[in-house]
């Protein structure tokens, strides 16, 4: 089952980035909260604003605390030559992921997230060959211990208000699901 350290629910800073501050580490970090099911009723689901740390598990016996630590609703390329299709734009979240089990993690966090707008749709993430605020995180392998942090991103139409960002390891097929609510501008 997934916990849930809430942090900071990280105020837009202007209508393009919510920011979390630092998620605290070591003894100091904030305990768990029982959250029950998720909104779609899923008993492996656990909810958080951006700068909440969820504990995830998956298959394997990988364990992961995920932080969704900031979000950047109209990202740019890292390229002039790779723009979002007309009516579109790119949607990046920022993850930092440690490893906080026995097991390395090797997999495609991209493949395992996904954004919801306020009508519910949702969006599977889209491979840049680079993005302006960071680096990306199509692909990692962290062993025990080890932290990574990087974007998802994802192209979506240009007026939808995301209003969700899920997260599950193996891809999207482990029954943990972790949630984080974004905050609208």
């Amino acid at each position: 089952m997934a916990t849930v350290k809430t942090g900071t629910d990280g105020a837009e800073s202007g209508p393009e980035i919510a920011e979390a501050a630092p998620e605290p580490t070591g003894p100091e970090r904030p305990r768990p909260e029982p959250t029950g099911a998720g909104p779609e009723g899923t008993a492996g689901s656990s909810v958080a604003g951006v700068g909440g740390t969820i504990d995830l598990s998956g298959m394997r016996d990988v364990r992961m605390a995920v932080t969704l630590s900031k979000v950047v609703s109209d990202a740019e390329s890292g390229s002039e030559f790779e723009r979002p299709a007309a009516g579109k734009r790119f949607y990046a979240v920022r993850f930092t992921m440690r490893n906080i089990g026995a097991v390395a993690y090797d997999d495609s966090p991209s493949n395992g997230a996904q954004i919801v707008d306020g009508a519910d749709e949702s969006y599977e993430a889209t491979v840049v060959a680079g993005l302006a605020a960071g680096s990306t995180m199509d692909s990692a392998t962290i062993a025990p211990g080890d932290t990574r942090k990087g974007y998802v991103v994802f192209e979506i139409p240009a007026e939808a208000r995301i209003v969700r960002v899920r997260f599950a390891l193996d891809s999207g097929l482990a029954d943990d699901t972790g949630q984080w609510r974004v905050p609208q501008a």
